[in-house]
């Protein structure tokens, strides 16, 4: 037991390589159409392709995300914050992840995984969605349309969670600049987290 809680806390204070934080204008420079958006990613956030169908007022986009460590007592998060840059009329509605790679280097198992929406009345649509979240495979759809969580399964630490199909995203545009944040949480295998909680409380009253 003391050498799991000592390997659980060695694991919460590594930092993994990530990539940096960027921002990103989503113009397709193979049709020249905007899509009204910018990105911004968080450390360890790569946008790996997007391409933007004017006619749809669609942007598809792919992603790749490595989820490092979780700090003593908190979960790994990535995020990416959408800013709308014109005005709506130039701007696309609706954004539809086709797939994520998702890396994780925990140090723990991944049960599970939920995308949040924050900020704005952008929405995932759970209706449009054709999401394949295995070996994650348990949906389940917030009614609001604010987060999606998945679970029932395991994806080993070293291993990569690789959703694919149609993750629909719609953006609710209000005739004012918009602005929505894409937060994606991983969930360590309960009994390891369970085992590091405590520790990492017990180590900062240590320290206090």
């Amino acid at each position: 037991m003391v050498r799991i809680l000592l390997a659980l806390l060695a694991v919460g204070f590594c930092l993994p390589r990530t990539a940096p934080a960027a921002t990103i204008v989503l113009n397709d420079a193979n049709t020249g159409n905007h899509s009204g958006w910018t990105a911004n990613t968080d450390s360890g956030v790569w946008i790996t392709g997007f391409t933007v169908n004017a006619e749809e007022s669609t942007l598809y986009l792919s992603l790749r995300k490595d989820f490092g460590p979780p700090a003593p007592g908190e979960l790994t998060t990535r995020s990416v914050t959408f800013q709308e840059t014109s005005v709506n009329a130039s701007t696309v509605d609706r954004i539809i992840v086709t797939a994520e790679s998702v890396i994780n280097n925990m140090g723990l198992p991944m049960t599970g995984f939920r995308w949040e929406i924050g900020l704005t009345g952008a929405m995932l649509n759970a209706g449009a969605s054709s999401w394949n979240t295995a070996p994650l495979s348990n949906q389940q759809w917030a009614e609001d349309g604010k987060s999606l969580h998945v679970g029932g399964g395991a994806v080993a630490d070293g291993g990569t969670f690789s959703p694919q199909g149609s993750l629909v995203l719609d953006l609710g545009l209000s005739g004012l600049l918009s602005m929505f944040v894409l937060k994606e949480v991983a969930v360590p295998e309960p009994a390891a987290l369970a085992l590091l909680l405590p520790a990492a409380a017990l180590l900062r009253r240590r320290r206090g």
